[in-house]
């Protein structure tokens, strides 16, 4: 299989709202009169609330994977379809790293060559990860993933 494989993606949005809110108590009267302390109205109040929000994200991503990596067929499909899998492991300085693909490829799509294209891979999973000292490097640690996580207050 000839890893032939670019993806690329964005996402914008913003988001803005506004609202306001005033609410007034009129003061007490008694025998029709305010009832007030040297001239000035008591028991009398008002709320004002203003909520404001305003917030902007985006996002992109960009991801390209080439190469070429054996497989074996694993199964002959009735409609003659090949469900084929294979695995790379490569190991370079202080980690390893595999790519893994699984699909249906229709014989057709099998070249002179005896390769095929990945975009002609049908349910096509390709996996590339790795583990070891790099990996472990590129993953993010305990204390942040929690202040990811839904659990998290903040």
């Amino acid at each position: 299989v000839t890893l032939l494989e670019q993806t690329d993606a964005s996402k914008q949005s913003s988001t803005s709202t506004a609202k306001e809110q005033s609410n007034s108590v009129p003061g007490v009267t008694l025998f029709g009169r305010g009832v007030t302390k040297d001239g000035i109205p008591i028991l009398e109040t008002s709320i004002d609330a203003d909520q404001e929000f305003s917030g902007q994200g985006s996002s992109s991503q960009s991801n390209s994977l080439t190469g070429s990596i054996t497989v074996t067929v694993g199964e002959v499909l009735p409609n003659g379809n090949l469900l084929v899998r294979g695995e790379k492991w490569v190991t370079i300085n202080q980690g390893e790293e595999f790519i893994r693909v699984t699909g249906v490829v229709r014989p057709e799509d099998i070249g002179a060559d005896n390769s095929v294209p990945s975009f002609k891979l049908a349910d096509a999973r390709i996996t590339y990860s790795g583990k070891g000292a790099i990996a472990d490097a590129n993953r993010m640690g305990w204390l942040g993933r929690f202040f990811q996580s839904v659990l998290s207050p903040f």
